[in-house]
């Protein structure tokens, strides 16, 4: 994850898969990184896992909004 006004990264996590715990184990790490996401918007163009209902669970958690075409 970039921190698109900075560019630097803001989190990060890899895994032989791309489910959903990868994004929130990414997420978890920028929260720590960064002391707090609250008010950041997250935008992603790739996959389901951005729908899931564990996502927006944690984006809820982390005082975070998903970009607008995620919202379920």
């Amino acid at each position: 994850m970039i921190d698109c006004y900075s560019r630097r990264l803001a989190g990060w996590a890899i895994a032989d898969h791309m489910r959903t715990e990868l994004v929130e184990e990414a997420l978890n790490v920028a929260a720590a990184t960064r002391d707090s996401l609250k008010g950041a918007i997250f935008h992603s163009d790739h996959g389901s896992v951005y729908c899931s209902k564990a996502y927006a669970q944690l984006c809820k958690k982390l005082g975070l909004t998903p970009g607008s075409w995620t919202r379920g």
